[in-house]
């Protein structure tokens, strides 16, 4: 990612993160209507899911731009999805969801720098989240 680009998400996720709770539900909702089969993987009750979710994103953010950190982020994500039933083809509806909340989150301000400087990011994470998922299934089928 360009030093610009790093700058935009980390500038831009301070004026997600205080409306945090508001765009937990404005993702999930997203998520589910894009992917309804989605659902049964997560409990009834999404507080603590939510907690994760920015707890995940702050790390992402903090990590943009350092390769090594967002793959130690990534590695354990990616794992743990994979236990719960994640395929590749959820990450395309988390990314959507993802841009969606960022879009009503930020209103005027998720401009296109904006929208492709996070699209990268996730980008970035997505793809160490499978290739740790992948090494994972690659190791449990030679053991």
């Amino acid at each position: 990612m360009t030093p610009e680009q790093i700058d935009l998400v980390r500038r831009s996720w301070m004026q997600v993160f205080p409306l945090r709770e508001t765009a937990a539900a404005m993702f999930y909702d997203k998520l589910f209507e894009l992917d309804p089969a989605l659902r049964p993987l997560f409990k009834p009750d999404l507080s603590q899911q939510a907690d994760k979710l920015f707890e995940t994103l702050n790390a992402v953010v903090d990590s943009v731009g350092d390769p090594a950190a967002m793959v130690a982020i990534a590695m354990p994500l990616g794992l743990s999805h994979a236990r719960h039933g994640a395929t590749p083809g959820h990450y395309d509806a988390v990314c959507a969801a993802l841009m969606w909340t960022l879009a009503g989150s930020l209103g005027t301000a998720f401009t296109a720098p904006v929208r492709d400087a996070w699209a990268q990011a996730y980008r970035l994470l997505a793809q160490a989240m499978l290739a740790a998922q992948a090494a994972a299934g690659s190791t449990a089928t030679t053991a």
